[in-house]
């Protein structure tokens, strides 16, 4: 279609920051720290947090907290925000809180999260020189960047979120992981330094964390637990109504909220996609020059979301557990055969078909394990024992919790060894239907 903007109107065009159909798109920004009055759900929480921080206000040591429950349930939304609260009631008291937040989703050793938290000491208001940590040891350097807190904050509060992730796969088999070491040290930071106020929030997607570390860890740590569950379809509709300002009015049709919300408690109840949901779904409108919000734009913006987190996700694995992932994925995406088992005999045969093609040798059985482990904490397959029968032993089978396809196409577009094995497709899908005829010929 032609345009009829002269130069004059592509000016004006240019500098006029409206869309026609957000007002503040900001509301919809998942990171943000939100008012109160647009938490929903999360009253137990909130009071409960408030509750375990409450000695900050007293001159004593809050406990350590272990905040667990699934993604998308506002487990770093409601700690940020109490702790916000703290930070200003003790500003009206002359004193200062320094809270410092690492992602340990892809760190793998105690030292990286030091380095992390180190760098965030460094950006602190009070904080006037960089805090380097190179060349020093583990417990070096994180006495060195809480001496630095020490020096310029009357209390600290360090929380460290997806601390399950924190694992070196080069010392799977060491006595003790790096979250444990690094919870460890954490938590003795008060006899170490001598800085009294001091606590440490971990934010954890599993239950059962607590299990995983070591004696020594889990007395240091010793945190008072706050549990998350899910948010149901009636919570994920009020969170968006909530954030309805979002956009100008009158612009989100009838159906928008109530499908975006039935879509995401679908999937566990994930209130930061829901907010993706409407958020790209506006995009969708404005992208299409439509003048209101509508079913079809939610429905778009479905794939866009899952696409862009297939995406997220694929960006930061190594390549060799790239190579596992795309052999998983692959399996189901270019089978013949309608599956949602993936069985890992056939997984291991499709892993070395495309190590073949792409020139790279293929990853010890244990390795592999390991890294099938990591997509289960991700949250990017389920795994389910199986057995053939009695003659045959046990087999896991995989399940995966993202389209296949959007994972085969994300693998291949962010590694360019994969088009190899675009190239040779035929042969890979001759290796997955071959592998899964004889698989399925001893079942």
């Amino acid at each position: 279609m032609e345009s009829n903007l002269g130069s004059g109107d592509i000016s004006a065009a240019v500098r006029d920051e409206s869309t026609g159909i957000f007002k503040d798109r900001d509301l919809l920004d998942t990171n943000r720290i939100i008012s109160d009055d647009r938490i929903v759900g999360r009253d137990n929480q909130l009071s409960n947090l408030i509750t375990l921080f409450k000695p900050l206000i007293q001159g004593s040591t809050p406990p350590n907290v272990l905040a667990y429950g699934p993604s998308g349930t506002g487990k770093s939304l409601i700690v940020n925000r109490v702790l916000n609260e703290y930070q200003s009631a003790l500003d009206e008291q002359d004193e200062d809180l320094a809270t410092i937040q690492i992602n340990c989703e892809w760190l793998q050793t105690n030292f990286q999260a030091c380095e992390k938290l180190a760098k965030h000491v460094s950006q602190l208001d009070n904080v006037d020189e960089k805090i380097s940590v190179k060349g020093l040891s583990t417990h070096k350097a994180l006495t060195k960047t809480i001496e630095a807190v020490d020096a310029n904050y009357d209390a600290l509060v360090v929380i460290i979120d997806e601390v399950d992730l924190l694992v070196n796969p080069l010392k799977s088999g060491a006595s003790e992981s790096a979250f444990s070491a690094l919870l460890y040290q954490l938590s003795r930071m008060n006899d170490l330094v001598g800085f009294n106020d001091m606590s440490v929030v971990a934010l954890t997607n599993q239950p059962d964390f607590m299990r995983d570390l070591d004696g020594r860890a889990e007395s240091s740590f010793n945190p008072r637990d706050v549990h998350f569950d899910d948010y149901n379809a009636s919570q994920l509709r009020e969170i968006l109504h909530k954030r309805e300002d979002a956009f100008l009015d009158g612009v989100l049709e009838e159906d928008v909220i109530p499908l975006a919300s039935a879509i995401a408690a679908q999937d566990h109840g994930d209130a930061r996609k829901v907010v993706d949901l409407l958020r790209t779904a506006g995009d969708v409108a404005v992208n299409e020059g439509a003048s209101t919000v509508a079913e079809e734009h939610v429905r778009q913006s479905q794939d866009e979301v899952e696409k862009d987190r297939v995406l997220s996700l694929a960006k930061g694995y190594s390549f060799s557990k790239k190579g596992v992932l795309l052999a998983i994925s692959a399996t189901q995406a270019w089978s013949k055969h309608d599956i949602e088992l993936i069985p890992s005999p056939v997984v291991k045969k499709v892993y070395q078909n495309i190590c073949d093609q792409v020139g790279t040798e293929t990853k010890s059985l244990d390795s592999i394990r390991r890294y099938t482990s990591e997509f289960e904490t991700n949250g990017l397959l389920e795994s389910h024992r199986k057995s053939q029968g009695p003659d045959s032993g046990v087999y896991k089978s995989f399940v995966l919790n993202r389209q296949s396809g959007y994972l085969v196409d994300a693998l291949i577009s962010e590694e360019e060894r994969f088009e190899d094995v675009v190239d040779e497709k035929d042969v890979v899908m001759g290796r997955i239907n071959t592998s899964l005829d004889e698989f399925f010929s001893k079942s």
